[in-house]
């Protein structure tokens, strides 16, 4: 496993590397999504299935052809050792896991039900969620690089990436809050995305700031944990803390969906932006409680 420790120096580099990585992952994450629906227009369901294939395919020869395979920096010395203590070796991994682990949930769990609230919420046809799919990935991808990585480039340095964290967090709750705001409206019975915008102006508010902002703001908090982590992480115990992060981070896949379902159950359309805010605001308060349980000093232990 080849991870940004290996490939970049510390400190402003390193930060500016994972924030292309993260942002070219973002970018790729909504691009797909807006091919998708495209490819899903043409009625055969296996058409997304083989262009996907393909793309896994391109993805195996390329990495074949360009990643290194020798030792990168240093020739590793692995201990063999339970991979998940590595995550607990000290109290800034600790946190910084923690932290990564805490935002990862929140925003899976805030986007389950995302596309069928889309859908319900502005009554959009199939073409119109492919068009509104495309835009989306026009505004995520210009907030990932013109503000996640900027800021993340200049704020991931020391206490900068904590405050840089917590700030991304609560911009994520505001923003929640304001797509649940009651606007205006008079959709109905209108065609067409351009005139359903016009029509009402949460779909144009949605569009064009409050989901480019909590995608900056997912992405700023992403890249500046990784980058933390990557620092705080001892650099002959990458391996395994990635390993047992990888490990953390799938069984969240499994249970933040399962939890936002629970979560979104039953909630009226228009209310569920404020069950997506507690998931933020629940983040916003372990990242709060790890950073402090970091710097709290450590108890003397009497003779």
């Amino acid at each position: 496993m080849i991870s940004p420790q290996e490939l970049t120096a510390p400190g402003p580099e390193r930060a500016t590397w994972v924030g292309r990585i993260a942002s070219a992952s973002q970018a790729s994450w909504l691009v797909g999504q807006s091919v998708g629906a495209y490819l899903n227009g043409f009625g055969d369901p296996r058409i997304p299935s083989a262009v996907a294939v393909g793309l896994y395919v391109v993805c195996f020869v390329l990495s074949s052809a360009t990643l290194p395979t020798g030792h990168i920096t240093q020739k590793k010395t692995m201990k063999r050792q339970d991979t998940t203590s590595v995550l607990t070796a000290s109290r800034a991994v600790a946190a910084t896991a923690g932290a990564r682990l805490a935002v990862a949930f929140a925003m899976r769990a805030a986007m389950v039900t995302r596309q069928v609230y889309e859908l319900e919420r502005w009554d959009l046809s199939r073409s119109d969620y492919a068009s509104f799919g495309l835009f989306k990935s026009i505004m995520g991808i210009a907030a990932s690089f013109f503000l996640a990585g900027p800021l993340s480039r200049r704020f991931c340095q020391g206490c900068g990436t904590e405050h840089l964290v917590k700030g991304a967090a609560a911009v994520a709750v505001v923003a929640a809050v304001a797509e649940a705001a009651p606007w205006p409206h008079s959709s109905t019975g209108v065609e067409g995305l351009v005139a359903k915008a016009l029509a009402d102006p949460s779909l144009l508010v949605y569009a064009c700031v409050i989901f480019p902002l909590k995608t900056a703001a997912g992405q700023v908090a992403t890249i500046a944990l990784r980058a933390r982590f990557t620092e705080v992480v001892p650099a002959s115990d990458t391996a395994g803390a990635l390993a047992a992060l990888d490990v953390a981070s799938s069984a969240i896949g499994v249970a933040a969906p399962l939890v936002g379902g629970l979560a979104f159950d039953g909630v009226p359309v228009p209310r569920q932006p404020l069950v997506a805010a507690i998931f933020y605001g629940a983040a916003l308060v372990a990242i709060v409680a790890l950073f402090a349980f970091e710097k709290r000093p450590a108890a003397i232990k009497e003779d």
